[in-house]
């Protein structure tokens, strides 16, 4: 479901800004400052209700401003649109769907996925289980109907046994809480199991990111939260006292990880920084592939200074590649001869100066 109508008002340096993005690569070119990655974290926050550059909303705001919009258009496979905004108001987010108001962020990531990838974007997952976790569940959100009310569950359960534990509440109240945590952790976890094992399906094809020979396998682990030969609800038990002495609950997918292996080796124990930057780019590829192939739906890529992120030879390997993935694409640059354009035909650029966006004339790209 491309974007083909984008409005942003009072995001940093964007007073107000109207375009209309193509369905394939859309390059935004400008100086450093101009506004390229403000437009892309307004997308960001259009699609998952918060900005990938901070948690600060104030940072967000352009200077003097008391509020930020951002409204897109969605057009589907079918030609149907759909229109989504979000508005920062006193008291959080207004998020309206075609003119209806939602309360929960989730719906805006339901009406089209998206991923973004930035120059610090793997130090996240490298160095995060719980953003290694988040990255597994995106897949799982977009792909399996059941599992976000699953996941919602199991944190609601997580939560109210972790207060129990703390107020010291009675084995018999802990084992009552366990009966209903029980099925929700073990059905979670076997969501899990049954998308890695897909997502590794189409990852192991992403060899070319490092060699193209093919000889080099990718793969991903997943450590489900306690320990192997044993189930949760001994894994519960062995726990209990310990949980009791730290009010929380030690196991469970709450604590699961997931270890990602080039040629069956662990990749933290081996890789350089930019075999490692690497090895994220061509699993959030394999995401989206999966997703499009499985679900129907044309992801949305965010890629901020893909010459920062790549050399030369590699970013030419991943524009082919995801020129093939029918994508549309949001990428920035400092000059347009950075982003390898051969591929696609219908691209667009942008010039950016001082948070204006104007489009250029349509010509073939080299």
């Amino acid at each position: 479901m491309p974007l083909g109508l984008l409005e942003v008002r009072r995001v940093r340096n964007i007073d107000f800004t109207r375009m209309e993005p193509g369905p394939s690569i859309n390059v935004l070119a400008g100086d450093n400052g101009s506004g390229k990655t403000s437009l892309l974290e307004a997308i960001h926050i259009l699609g998952v209700g918060k900005s990938f550059r901070t948690t600060q909303t104030k940072d967000i705001m352009r200077r003097n401003s008391q509020d930020f919009s951002v409204t897109g258009r969605y057009i589907n496979t079918g030609g149907l649109a759909t229109t989504v905004g979000i508005k920062r108001i006193q008291k959080g987010f207004e998020i309206k769907i075609n003119g209806v108001t939602e309360k929960k962020v989730a719906t805006l990531a339901k009406v089209f996925p998206l991923q973004c990838i930035t120059a610090d974007s793997h130090f996240g997952f490298l160095h995060s289980a719980k953003q290694r976790r988040a990255t597994l569940d995106w897949g799982l959100f977009h792909v399996e109907p059941d599992f976000y009310e699953i996941w919602l569950r199991y944190r609601r359960l997580i939560k109210q046994r972790n207060a129990a534990l703390k107020e010291r509440a009675s084995q018999r109240l802990l084992e009552a809480l366990d009966k209903s945590l029980i099925p929700t952790a073990k059905s979670l976890n076997n969501f899990r199991l049954f998308y890695l094992d897909h997502l590794n399906s189409v990852l192991c094809d992403y060899g070319w990111i490092y060699s193209d020979s093919g000889a080099t396998t990718l793969t991903l682990e997943l450590l489900k939260g306690w320990g192997d030969g044993v189930s949760f609800e001994q894994a519960l038990q062995k726990d209990r006292e310990r949980d009791y002495q730290r009010g929380i609950t030690h196991s469970g997918p709450h604590r699961a990880d997931i270890v990602f292996r080039i040629n069956n080796e662990r990749m933290a124990d081996f890789a350089s920084n930019g075999q490692q930057k690497l090895g994220v780019i061509a699993l959030c590829l394999a995401q989206m592939e999966l997703l499009a192939n499985t679900s129907g739906h044309r992801p949305l890529l965010l890629l901020d200074d893909i010459s920062a992120e790549l050399d030369q030879f590699h970013g030419a390997k991943l524009m082919k590649k995801l020129a093939s993935l029918q994508l549309q694409v949001f990428a920035t640059a400092t000059d347009v001869s950075q982003v390898p354009l051969k591929h696609w035909p219908e691209a667009r650029v942008f010039h950016v100066e001082q948070g204006t966006f104007l489009q250029e004339k349509i010509k073939a790209y080299a």
